[in-house]
């Protein structure tokens, strides 16, 4: 009986040197699916994920738009120059919240941000008079879809 034991073949045809390899693919195949993700999201505009104005301004967003706002290059020209200059105005909030992150301290996060969102309000205010009645129209209704895709879980 032990006889026909060792002859049997083991569980699996391939010896257990062959076996290895397939674990350091699995191995790979976990750690490429936990970096590619984040390698993504470092290249969506804006570099950041959730909403709010960190996440990139409404210029930003729109100029993401142009075609379906139908911007002519002059708009174009308009609003990168008007984006430039809410990145810059922002530039120190940015640092104020990154030397908030971390620290605990809500109530002085909420006031950066609400610092930031103001700062897009007016960047906003200084774009819509720039665009004719009818993109008026549509960036407004794509502004406030934006806004409400962000209230709702799994929303931009």
């Amino acid at each position: 009986m032990n006889q026909n034991r060792s002859a049997r073949p083991s569980f699996s045809p391939l010896r257990r040197e062959h076996r290895r390899p397939s674990a350091l693919l699995l191995a790979a195949a976990v750690v490429g699916m936990t970096l590619v993700p984040s390698a993504l999201e470092a290249q969506r505009p804006g570099g950041r994920r959730g909403g709010g104005p960190m996440m990139g301004s409404s210029i930003a967003f729109l100029l993401e738009k142009a075609e379906d706002l139908g911007l002519t290059p002059e708009q174009t020209e308009q609003f990168t120059a008007l984006q430039a200059q809410f990145q810059k105005d922002n530039a120190p909030i940015r640092e104020k919240m990154a030397e908030l992150r971390g620290g605990g301290d809500r109530e002085a996060m909420r006031e950066v941000m609400m610092e930031m969102r103001d700062n897009d309000r007016a960047a906003i205010e200084k774009a819509l008079p720039l665009l004719d009645d009818a993109q008026q129209v549509k960036a407004k209704a794509m502004l406030e879809e934006r806004r409400g895709n962000r209230r709702r879980p799994g929303g931009d």
